[in-house]
């Protein structure tokens, strides 16, 4: 057995096939709905179908409209309130007239808190490699990289 289409054009394909199926078939003498009212409704939900495309339509040119008169509307207050705030120079007591306040005061950043799920890259016999220059050459030659990960190379 046949499964009904979800789809919407899947569905008016169908419609379209038992219209033609039932015009001037003997077969189906007395349907419960006539080609004719089918084709009624088909060309109803094809209509219906074109005015919510056309209302979709404005729909998102009205949008588009309402957020560039926002955005206007946004660019406008700011103005407003540069110059507010310029001619009055902050002063937070004549700012509220306008519903607006001078600048904040900077607030210092909080100190970063202990790491988590700190690892350690490699582990040797005293629990960690050497991955830096060794303190008591360091002065005495230039450091150019780890040879194995495990000791310093030798210069010279």
């Amino acid at each position: 057995m046949a499964r009904f289409p979800r789809r919407e054009a899947d569905i008016r394909i169908l419609v379209q096939n038992i219209i033609a199926g039932l015009t001037d078939n003997p077969d189906f003498p007395n349907p419960p709905v006539t080609p004719t009212q089918l084709q009624t409704l088909l060309d109803n939900s094809i209509a219906l179908e074109e005015t919510q495309v056309a209302a979709l339509a404005a729909s998102q040119q009205a949008t588009e409209a309402k957020q560039a008169g926002n955005d206007k509307m946004i660019s406008a207050a700011k103005s407003v309130l540069n110059y507010a705030e310029d001619t009055v120079d902050g002063n937070d007591a004549k700012l509220a007239a306008l519903g607006w306040s001078g600048r904040a005061e900077p607030t210092p950043l909080q100190a970063p808190g202990q790491p988590r799920m700190l690892e350690t890259p490699k582990k040797g016999r005293a629990g960690f490699f050497w991955t830096g220059r060794n303190p008591r050459t360091a002065a005495n030659r230039p450091f150019t990289g780890l040879n194995d990960g495990n000791r310093l190379p030798r210069n010279g």
